[in-house]
């Protein structure tokens, strides 16, 4: 016998028939995948991110290039000057050419000079070879030696004026500037040509009254300087000097520091460069997280949420919020640099629950 509401069931028509064995059917699926749902754990998939040291605290100043020394250079002996190889803007090696002055009449002098020279040495040594033997007398030796001295002084001074004659760079020079012109006349001691020393770069910059201590103690600071040119570049400076007198506009004392002349990039006085100084005895005073890594939580109260790299569970963590940085806050306390927390989706995450960590995508 069928039962009485299966019975009832076969005297509907065809169609009704189908339709209500198909609503009872997806009844009956919908309460078997809602039990499954409820019975499997969902495992959410987040971002995770250790938590980073806050640098030590550090000042950022604008500094200017500058030369060592600006020098003009002239020539000791006057002269008519032949055609210069630097052009300005050149960087000329210690010890190389310059500039150099017509030797013709340097060239004959000297050879005078050697001719003199060279009859004084034969006359005296004659006359000592004759005194030696009391052949000649005392007066007339001394006479020659007398002369054979003086002529050594003047061939030493001939030869000092034909080397006079080329101008060499007295350090690394960087030539800014022509005085005079090719094939001119000048006289000794005019100023031919205007150099600057780039055996080093020195970068100025004032520093206010408060961080004084930059002055007296600079060995407890570290200095490095940063250029447009090479942003991801930091070059270290040593403290050279610095000017007791304070600015009277923004009184801050003018310092300067030596940078290396770098052979990657080229540097020029006048450039700018950012410097950052950072004591070397100051101690990070907490972490950063991103901000995205920021929980208020139901009851207001700040919280991050670390991540278990064992169990792969999340737990909430509240903390210290301190000063914002751009993109990152300051936690001054409640969570240690190194510590892993999630910096995604942190509004859906409960205390326990298990997460799957997502490689960063950049």
């Amino acid at each position: 016998m069928l039962p009485m509401a299966f019975q009832l069931l076969l005297t509907l028509p065809r169609w009704p028939r189908i339709l209500l064995f198909l609503s009872v059917a997806l009844g009956l699926t919908a309460c078997t995948e809602g039990a499954s749902t409820d019975s499997e754990e969902v495992i959410r998939p987040v971002r995770v991110e250790n938590a980073m040291s806050l640098p030590a605290p550090s000042h950022r100043f604008v500094a200017r290039v500058e030369a060592v020394s600006t020098v003009d250079l002239a020539f000791q002996v006057g002269g008519q000057l032949l055609e210069q190889g630097p052009r300005e803007g050149a960087f000329v090696p210690h010890g190389e050419t310059l500039a150099m002055l017509d030797t013709t009449d340097f060239e004959l002098a000297l050879r005078q000079v050697e001719t003199r020279h060279e009859q004084a040495r034969r006359e005296y040594e004659r006359l000592r070879r004759l005194h030696t033997q009391n052949a000649a007398s005392t007066a007339s030796f001394e006479q020659a030696e007398a002369e054979f001295h003086t002529q050594t002084v003047a061939l030493e001074q001939a030869r000092r004026q034909l080397a006079y004659a080329r101008l060499e760079a007295p350090f690394d020079a960087l030539v800014t500037r022509r005085l005079a012109e090719p094939f001119a006349t000048v006289a000794a001691n005019t100023p031919i040509l205007r150099v600057q020393d780039m055996s080093e770069l020195r970068l100025r910059f004032h520093v206010p009254e408060r961080l004084s201590a930059l002055l007296e103690h600079p060995e407890a600071y570290r200095m490095e300087a940063i250029f447009e040119a090479a942003p991801e570049r930091r070059f270290p400076v040593r403290y050279r000097e610095h000017r007791p007198q304070a600015d009277p506009v923004g009184q801050s004392y003018p310092v300067s520091v030596a940078l290396p002349r770098p052979d990657s990039l080229e540097l020029l006085p006048g450039m700018t460069a950012n410097l950052v100084v950072t004591r070397l005895d100051s101690e990070p005073s907490g972490v950063t997280v991103p901000l995205a890594a920021l929980d208020p939580g139901n009851d207001g109260e700040m919280r991050v949420w670390r991540f278990d790299p064992e169990s792969q569970t999340v737990t909430p963590r509240p903390v210290t919020l301190g000063a914002a940085l751009p993109d990152r806050v300051t936690v001054l306390d409640g969570l240690a640099a190194g510590e892993p927390i999630v910096t995604s989706g942190t509004h859906l995450l409960r205390d326990g629950m298990r997460v799957r960590p997502q490689a960063r995508l950049d």
